[in-house]
């Protein structure tokens, strides 16, 4: 939480920059979950070998990668080297 917004600080071990993804949740059909406590980002990072998965970040407590299919509704983050 940074000045009463949910969210997560995240500093690059590069080269310091940061970003503050909020915490949207993500949205399951018509149903919206985990709005305020967990944010779910898309990258633009494919999987290989299934090319209908794409890498997402996730900023609850811990910040972890994994390759759900793209028919999920989840944020976008866009941010530039």
């Amino acid at each position: 939480m940074k000045n009463g917004i949910n969210g997560r600080m995240i500093i690059s071990k590069k080269n310091v920059n940061k970003i503050f993804p909020l915490s949207a949740g993500e949205r399951q059909g018509s149903r919206l979950d985990d709005v305020g406590s967990k944010g779910y980002y898309w990258s633009s990072t494919l999987t290989a070998n299934f090319p209908h998965c794409a890498r997402r970040m996730n900023t609850d407590s811990s910040i972890y990668r994994d390759f759900p299919s793209r028919d999920e509704d989840l944020s976008v983050r866009p941010v530039t080297e």
